[in-house]
């Protein structure tokens, strides 16, 4: 398809490609006449015009764009939600119980004496972020032992440890 059959094909079909865009963009509450305009200019600027079939269902393939780039707007403003809320959530640890310089002392003390291990246990879920499920896997136990037993490794640093809350 050349760069006039497809604007061709596009303005004819301008109207119900943008009634379906807009349908489909109420489904996400986005706008999805820009979506459909962006579909246009990303083919346009790119010069990919020449992938749709001149003989083939125009209207589908571009419906078809329209509505994966709603679903990855969407999806990216509820990541972007997500890392707000996240933020948000970060924020209210400053409320957390402070640490006196002697607990602090004492916790240290208690990490340094704890088994092999449990060490390599809370070394792998604090400093190197693994989730519960990746180290169960990596020491092969099963997940709920696993979570016993960083259960009873915190609850060893008292209340600030976090034996009041839940892994």
């Amino acid at each position: 398809m050349t760069r006039q059959e497809f604007d061709a094909a596009f303005d004819k079909n301008y109207e119900q490609l943008r009634k379906s865009a807009d349908a489909f963009g109420q489904t996400f509450n986005l706008d999805g006449e820009d979506a459909l305009n962006d579909v246009y200019v990303y083919y346009v600027e790119n010069e990919t015009y020449e992938i749709f079939d001149a003989d083939g269902p125009f209207v589908a393939f571009v419906l078809r764009l329209v509505w994966l780039l709603l679903l990855r707007e969407k999806r990216d403003e509820q990541r972007h939600a997500a890392t707000v809320a996240g933020k948000s959530m970060a924020s209210g640890l400053d409320r957390l119980p402070a640490w006196t310089p002697q607990e602090i002392i004492e916790a240290n003390a208690l990490v340094e004496s704890l088994p092999a291990d449990d060490y390599a246990l809370l070394v792998m879920l604090v400093q190197d972020g693994m989730s519960t499920r990746r180290i169960a896997k990596a020491l092969k136990l099963p997940k709920t032992t696993l979570l016993r037993r960083v259960k009873k490794i915190f609850a060893q640093f008292g209340p600030k440890g976090g034996s009041q809350g839940s892994i």
